[in-house]
C-alpha cells in the first residue's frame, strides 16, 4: 500500500521549476514569493505572494491558478469534465498527420529546444497544439494555459494518467495580462485560442511578442472570417434579431467592438504587434454551422453564413 506521500507524488503535477522564476504580479508586474508545500524543491499546493503579503494566485495540486472561479457556462463546464477533454486531445493529436500541421508543431518543438520553454496559449478542451507537439516530442517542456479553471484541471489529469508530458506545467491565466517576466519563453504556441480571445487579440498578441525571448517564434492557427464586415453584421445583428436576453443591457459597444476585431486578419494583427512573419498559409476552412456557436446562431437569423479560413502562421520575434 502507498502511503500519503507517495500518493500524492503520485497525483499531482509540480510546477516545473523553470516556470518557477518566471512568474510575475499580472497587476504591477513585479516578482512574487511562493509559500507553501513543495515537492523536490517544486510548487504543489500553496499561494504566490507579492512582497507585501498580498496574494494574487494560488497553487493547488502543482497548478498555478490567478483567475479562481469559473467563467464559462455550466455546460461547457460539464462537458469539459464529462470526457470532453479526451474526445477534443484524440481529433487534434490527428492533425499530427498532416504536413502544414507537422510542419507548425516541428517548429515549435525546434524553437522550445534551441530558444527556451514553451507557452500554450488559450488549450482549451483539446490542449490547442500541444497533441502534436507532445507526439512528436514527449519530453517538451510546455506551460498549459487556459482563462477557465475546469479546462485546466481536466488536461492535467488527462494528461496524468493517459498520454506523455512529463514536463507539461499548468496555470490559469489571461492571455491579456500574462503573468510572467519579459523575455523568457522560446515558443508561444495556440490553435484556436486566440479567436477565442475576439476583441482583444491584438492585446493577446502583444503580451505573447512580450514574454517571448528574442529569436523566439510564435507558432499559430487562427481563424479569419471569409467575406464579413464585421461592423455592418453588429448592425443586422442588434437591429433586426437583438442580443439574446440573458446577455446585460448596455454592452452594445462591447459587442462591436468585438465584430469590428474578428474583421481584422489574423495576419495583420500578428505583423502590427511587431513579429515578422516567416510562414503565412492556409492550412484549412470551415463553415460554423449555429449549433457550434451562438454567433454563428445570430448571424443565420440575419441570413448570414459564417465561413472561417485558417491560417498556419510562423512569426519571429
Amino acid at each position: 500500500m502507498l502511503c500519503r506521500n507517495e500518493l500524492l507524488a503520485e497525483e499531482m503535477v509540480p510546477v516545473r521549476s523553470c516556470w518557477q522564476k518566471f512568474f510575475r504580479s499580472p497587476l504591477t508586474g513585479r516578482p512574487l514569493s511562493y509559500k507553501g508545500e513543495t515537492q523536490d524543491g517544486v510548487w504543489t499546493n500553496g499561494v504566490l505572494l507579492t512582497r507585501a503579503g498580498t496574494q494574487v494566485a494560488s497553487v493547488s495540486d502543482g497548478i498555478v491558478d490567478f483567475v479562481g472561479a469559473s467563467i464559462s457556462s455550466r455546460s461547457f463546464v460539464a462537458q469539459t469534465r464529462q470526457g470532453g477533454v479526451s474526445s477534443n486531445w484524440q481529433g487534434q493529436a490527428g492533425l499530427l498527420g498532416q504536413p502544414a500541421f507537422a510542419e507548425l508543431a516541428g517548429a515549435a518543438i525546434e524553437a522550445g529546444r534551441a530558444v527556451g520553454p514553451i507557452l500554450e496559449i488559450g488549450a482549451g478542451p483539446g490542449g490547442g497544439m500541444m497533441p502534436l507537439m507532445l507526439g512528436l516530442h514527449p519530453e517538451a517542456e510546455i506551460l498549459a494555459n487556459d482563462i477557465e479553471t475546469v479546462v485546466i484541471s481536466e488536461l492535467s489529469r488527462f494528461l496524468r494518467t493517459s498520454v506523455a508530458g512529463p514536463n507539461v506545467s499548468y496555470a490559469v491565466f489571461d492571455a491579456c495580462n500574462v503573468p510572467l517576466v519579459d523575455n523568457c519563453v522560446g515558443c508561444v504556441t495556440s490553435l484556436g485560442g486566440f479567436s477565442n480571445i475576439e476583441s482583444h487579440r491584438e492585446l493577446a498578441l502583444k503580451e505573447a511578442c512580450r514574454v517571448l525571448s528574442p529569436g523566439g517564434l510564435l507558432v499559430l492557427v487562427d481563424g479569419d472570417f471569409m467575406g464579413i464586415d464585421g461592423l455592418k453584421l453588429a448592425d443586422r445583428i442588434l437591429d433586426s434579431a437583438g442580443l439574446p436576453p440573458d446577455l446585460a443591457t448596455g454592452i452594445e459597444p462591447m459587442f462591436r467592438a468585438m465584430m469590428h476585431a474578428i474583421s481584422t486578419p489574423v495576419h495583420e494583427l500578428v505583423r502590427a504587434v511587431g513579429f515578422a512573419v516567416r510562414q503565412d498559409e492556409i492550412v484549412f476552412r470551415k463553415r460554423i454551422s449555429p449549433a457550434e456557436s451562438e454567433l454563428a446562431r445570430l448571424a443565420a437569423r440575419c441570413g448570414v453564413t459564417m465561413d472561417v479560413e485558417f491560417h498556419g502562421i510562423i512569426g519571429r520575434k
